[in-house]
């Protein structure tokens, strides 16, 4: 019998070095890491495969051949390391050049991002995804510089928008804001399909074959008064009244009559001249005028116990017992049996 116990107690011994094993193998980040390209992972894409939420994705300089997909994510910034300069190019030009799809609070920021050249094909194509801030990248020479399409609460924030086909292209969704970007030499600037309640501010449209296609869509091109509309290259009227509504003597560098883009699509306050944007990259808050771009918030690292960790230290505690018990009745056997060779020898 006690040679039973301690082979038991052997086993309980294993089985509680295993569990804590286990405990320290499965530790799970909740906060923030840096993932350096090509330094921890020669790719984007693979940095993207292996990042936590709450992660900072930073590349170093130098031109890379992907097309990354980042799906069914939640919490991701990627751009370059302070000072450097990324260009990502499509590897396939039959497809985006960037795929964000099924995912939640990701920042694409300072990138340069060519390739995208197919039908359907973009710089950043955007699929039923929310939170997604697209912010100081260059975005040219693509089928479209940002498709987004059944998404919502979408920044396109301080980009250049040069030289495709279309520079944005907004269908099925809602709660876009599109804020200083320069939209300049695209075939269309913005199509909109069926896409409503989204705002169009502080942009510079110019060289554009046509600044603006929309379709089944309302959507709002101007900020209150005075912070105004959009600049239209190809719209002049004069500036020579102030005011709400544009009716009291004085210029104030707004157009006295709106821009009519069609029946339902209409900017009240056009700029009289483009604007000049400045954003810095290292700032870890951007503020543009009234709208504030924040990136994910990010929590402290801690550590907690995996599920299989929790179902090991469970079935521990069960052993524990059943050990225990087997010791007892072991010793109560062994007392029965005494008292039994007790009464036969009297």
């Amino acid at each position: 019998m006690k040679s039973t116990i301690v082979a038991l107690l052997l086993i309980l011994l294993i089985l509680l070095l295993e569990g804590l094993c286990i405990a320290v193998l499965h530790v799970k980040s909740l906060g923030k890491r840096f993932l350096y390209v090509p330094d921890d992972y020669p790719s984007i894409q693979l940095a993207i495969d292996n990042a936590n939420p709450g992660d900072f994705i930073l590349i170093r300089e130098g031109v890379y051949v992907e097309n990354i997909i980042i799906e069914r994510r939640n919490g991701l910034v990627i751009k370059p390391l302070e000072g450097n300069s990324v260009v990502i190019k499509a590897k396939d030009e039959g497809r985006p050049v960037i795929s964000i799809q099924f995912s939640k609070n990701i920042t694409v920021f300072g990138l340069t991002i060519t390739g995208g050249k197919a039908y359907r094909s973009a710089a950043v194509y955007i699929l039923n995804s929310s939170e997604i801030q697209i912010q100081k990248c260059v975005l040219y020479g693509n089928n479209a510089g940002i498709w987004i399409t059944y998404s919502q609460n979408i920044t396109v924030a301080n980009n250049n928008v040069l030289e495709n086909s279309n520079g944005l292209v907004v269908q099925y969704s809602r709660n876009v804001v599109v804020i200083e970007n320069n939209i300049v030499l695209n075939g269309v600037g913005i199509d909109f399909v069926d896409a409503s309640n989204n705002m169009i501010y502080h942009n510079n449209f110019i060289n554009n074959k046509q600044h603006v296609r929309s379709h089944k869509s309302v959507n709002a091109w101007n900020a209150s008064y005075p912070l105004g509309g959009n600049y239209w290259d190809n719209y002049t009227a004069e500036d020579l009244k102030r005011g709400v509504h544009q009716n009291e003597p004085g210029a104030d560098s707004i157009l006295d009559t709106p821009y009519k883009i069609d029946d339902t699509n209409i900017d009240y306050y056009p700029l009289a001249q483009p604007l000049a944007f400045q954003a810095t990259l290292s700032t870890p808050i951007i503020t543009i005028l009234t709208h504030t771009i924040t990136p994910p918030t990010i929590t402290l690292t801690q550590t907690t116990l995996s599920d299989e960790c929790r179902a090991s230290l469970i079935l521990l505690v069960v052993l524990v017992l059943l050990v225990t018990y087997l010791i007892i009745v072991a010793q109560k056997t062994r007392k029965r049996v005494r008292a039994t060779k007790s009464r036969k020898a009297d």
